[in-house]
C-alpha cells in the first residue's frame, strides 16, 4: 500500500468518482504497441482529463482522487511500488528496512543522492517531522491519522543524519509498508521556525491533548493548514520530478519538470526515477458527455472518464479518430461503488436509516445484478462486502448477499415501524417526537452520469415498498464535504483499495467517525472495533482469515452500504506515448513513466 498504490495502503482516504472506474470487454484488435526504435528522451507534455479539481494539493489535508493523481508527481515516499512488477522499491531510502528480531523496530537509510530542490540533503529528521505533522491533533489529517497509532517513535542517528528507527509498540501486519508509504516533507521549509522540535514523535502519539493546547503548535497548525500550502505555487515543495506551475480552478493543473532533479542519476534504479514529460497538465473537464469531442480534436492525451456507452462506442469505432489515435486499456482495479448510508446522522438529519432493517430492506430493493448487467454492460465483479474478492485469502466467498426482493423489504419495514399511516403511498413513521416520511435524499457527484442511471432504478424499485428515493446531483467536491461532516442520509460514491493486505481501520473503525475521519456512516462498535484491532496485529496471513470472514458476516448485518460493483477501469492513452502501459495499481497508469520519440514530440 504505497502511495503510489492509491492513498495509504489498504483503503483510499479519498473517495472516488463512482463511475470512473467502470469499463466494456477488450477490442478483439490487439493494444497498439508503439515501436521501440529508441531509447526514452524527454520532452512534450501529458494533458490528463479529469471530472473533478483536486480539493487541495496539501500534503496531507487533500482527500479526493485527483489531487492524489497530481501529488504523487510533486512528493516522494521511502518506497513505491513499481506499476507492472507489483514490488516495492526503495525511492527515499537504500533499502527496504532493517527489522529488529522481536519485529518491533525498522531501521532506514536515506539515499545519499536524495536532496531538496534547494540542494540540501534528505534526512531522518525530515522524515519525523512529516509524521509529526500527520499526528499533530490540529492538523486536518485525521484520515490518516489513525494509519498510524502503531508507532511509539522515531529514533535518529546521531551519527549519522540520514539514518533513523521507526520503533513500533504493538506488531502490526502492515507496519513497514504504512511507514514507507506517506509523504516526506522538508522540515526546514514547512517549519522554518522548528517549532515541531518542542516535541518528540512519542509525545505526539501520548501528549496529544497538551499539544492541542500550546498555542505554538496552534499557530503552526493554523499555518500548515493554510490555503497558501494547498494552493500556491510557492508554497507547494516536495522532492519528487515535477513542481506544481499554475492552477486555474476549474480549468487545470499544470506541473513542470525540474530541471537537475537529483533523480535524474538515479534512472534505471527503480520506476519512480523516470519523469520525461516536460510538463503534466491535469484539465477538469466536468461534463463527461464532452470528453470525445475533446478527444477528436486532439485536447487531451489520458483519461479515466469516459463514459461506459461512450468508451464502448469509441473502441468499436475502428476507424473513427479516437480508435486511430488512442489505446483502449481496462485494467482490473480493487476498488468497488456503493450506495452507503448513514447509520448514525445525530441531531442535525432525520433519524432515517439508524435502524439495520431499513438499511437490509433498501439493500433489498437494489438490483445489483441489473446494474451490473444493463448499466456496467457486465464487466466486473460482484462484491458483497468491503474487501476485494480479488483477495482470496480475505473475501469470505461464503456471504450471502441480499437478492432483490421487495416483498421482504415490505416486511422488514414493517418490522421496523414504517407504515403508510395516510395511505398516500410514502411510508411514514413517529421520530423523535414527530412523523416523518420515508423519503431519503441521495448524493450523488453531477459528474457521474452512471450513478444517476443507477438511481433511477432503485427509486422506481423503492417506491414499490413505499420508500421515497430523491436523488440530489451535486458537485463532487461538495459531496465530499458533506460526507465528512455526516450531512446525508444516502450517498452513491466509490471507494479504492490495491491488492496489499486489507487494513479495515481508516474507513471501518468507530474512531474514524469523528474528527473529519473516513468512517462517513457511522458504523461498528465494540466488537468490529476488537476485530479490526485483532487483524492489525496478525502476522499470519492464514491466522487473519477467520478475523477478516467474521468480520465481514457482522458488516453484512449491519448493512453501512450495499456494495454495486467491483469494475475495471477504462483508459484511453495517446499512441504516441511509449511505455505507456496499464496497470493494477490507480489510476491505472503511470504518467511519469511515459515518454515520446523527438520526432513525434507535439509540444517542443
Amino acid at each position: 500500500m504505497l502511495k503510489r498504490l492509491f492513498s495509504k495502503t489498504a483503503w483510499a482516504t479519498l473517495s472516488l468518482f463512482l463511475a470512473l472506474t467502470a469499463c466494456t470487454p477488450e477490442p478483439k484488435r490487439p493494444v497498439d504497441p508503439p515501436a521501440q526504435d529508441s531509447l526514452p528522451v524527454a520532452g512534450d507534455w501529458i494533458r490528463i482529463a479529469h471530472t473533478a479539481d483536486p480539493d487541495n494539493l496539501h500534503p496531507f489535508n487533500s482527500r479526493n482522487a485527483p489531487a492524489s493523481y497530481i501529488k504523487e508527481n510533486i512528493h516522494l515516499s521511502l518506497a513505491t511500488y513499481n506499476s507492472q512488477t507489483l514490488t516495492s522499491e526503495p525511492t527515499l531510502v537504500t533499502a527496504p528496512a532493517k527489522i529488529s528480531p522481536d519485529g518491533l523496530s525498522f531501521s532506514f537509510e536515506m539515499r545519499p543522492e536524495a536532496r531538496w530542490d534547494d540542494g540540501s540533503p534528505i534526512t531522518g529528521r525530515d522524515f519525523a517531522f512529516s509524521l509529526k505533522c500527520i499526528l499533530h491533533p490540529l492538523v486536518d489529517a485525521a484520515h490518516i491519522r489513525v494509519l498510524y497509532d502503531y508507532i511509539e517513535d522515531v529514533k535518529l542517528d546521531p551519527s549519522n543524519p540520514r539514518s533513523f528507527t521507526v520503533v513500533t509498540d504493538k506488531p502490526f501486519f502492515q507496519a513497514e509498508l504504512m511507514m514507507a508509504d506517506f509523504n516526506v516533507i522538508s522540515r526546514a521549509f514547512y517549519d522554518s521556525s522548528d517549532a515541531l522540535s518542542k516535541y518528540t514523535v512519542s509525545d505526539f502519539m501520548t501528549r496529544a491533548e497538551e499539544i492541542a493546547a500550546d498555542p505554538t503548535m496552534a499557530t503552526f497548525a493554523e499555518r500548515f493548514n493554510s490555503e497558501s500550502y494547498a494552493r500556491d505555487p510557492q508554497f507547494i515543495y516536495g522532492s519528487g520530478p515535477y513542481k506544481l506551475e499554475s492552477w486555474a480552478p476549474g480549468e487545470n493543473v499544470t506541473l513542470v519538470r525540474k530541471k537537475d532533479w537529483w533523480g535524474d542519476q538515479l534512472r534505471g534504479r527503480g520506476e519512480a526515477f523516470q519523469g520525461y514529460a516536460e510538463k503534466l497538465i491535469f484539465k477538469t473537464i466536468k461534463d463527461r458527455s464532452t470528453l470525445p469531442a475533446v478527444a477528436r480534436n486532439g485536447e487531451i492525451d489520458v483519461t479515466m472518464d469516459f463514459t461506459v456507452d461512450d468508451f464502448a462506442a469509441a473502441k468499436d469505432d475502428l476507424q473513427g479518430t479516437i480508435a486511430k489515435n488512442y489505446n483502449f486499456h481496462t485494467p482490473a482495479t480493487y476498488n468497488f461503488v456503493y450506495l452507503g448510508f448513514n447509520c448514525k446522522p445525530g441531531t442535525t438529519r432525520k433519524p432515517l436509516l439508524e435502524d439495520a432493517r431499513v438499511r437490509q430492506a433498501i439493500a433489498h430493493l437494489v438490483d445489483v445484478q441489473g446494474i451490473i448487467d444493463n448499466i456496467y454492460h457486465g464487466t466486473g465483479n460482484h462484491q458483497l462486502g468491503p474487501i476485494s474478492p480479488l483477495k482470496t485469502n480475505e473475501y469470505d466467498a461464503s456471504l450471502k448477499g441480499y437478492r432483490l426482493d421487495v416483498e421482504q423489504a415490505k416486511k422488514l419495514l414493517d418490522e421496523a415501524g414504517w407504515v403508510d399511516s395516510d395511505a398516500d403511498g410514502v411510508r411514514d413513521k413517529v421520530l423523535r417526537g414527530k412523523k416523518i416520511k420515508l423519503d431519503i435524499e441521495v448524493l450523488v457527484s453531477s459528474a457521474n452520469d452512471i450513478g444517476v442511471q443507477i438511481l433511477r432504478m432503485v427509486a422506481d424499485k423503492a417506491l414499490q415498498a413505499g420508500v421515497v428515493i430523491t436523488t440530489n446531483s451535486i458537485d463532487f467536491n461538495a459531496m465530499s464535504s458533506r460526507l465528512r461532516d455526516h450531512d446525508f442520509d444516502m450517498a452513491l460514491n466509490g471507494f479504492a483499495s490495491n491488492m496489499q493486505p486489507t487494513d479495515l481501520a481508516q474507513i471501518w473503525a468507530t474512531e474514524s467517525w469523528t474528527g473529519g475521519g473516513s468512517n462517513f456512516f457511522g458504523f461498528g462498535n465494540a466488537t468490529t472495533d476488537s476485530l479490526i484491532a485483532q487483524i492489525r496485529q496478525t502476522p499470519s496471513a492464514e491466522a487473519r482469515k477467520p478475523l477478516y470472514n467474521r468480520f465481514q458476516q457482522l458488516w453484512l448485518e449491519q448493512m453501512p452500504m450495499v456494495v454495486l460493483i467491483a469494475p475495471q477501469a477504462r483508459i484511453l492513452i495517446h499512441k504516441r506515448f511509449h511505455n505507456a502501459l496499464p496497470s493494477v495499481i490507480r489510476p491505472g497508469y503511470k504518467a511519469y513513466t511515459f515518454w515520446v520519440p523527438k520526432k513525434d514530440q507535439k509540444f517542443k
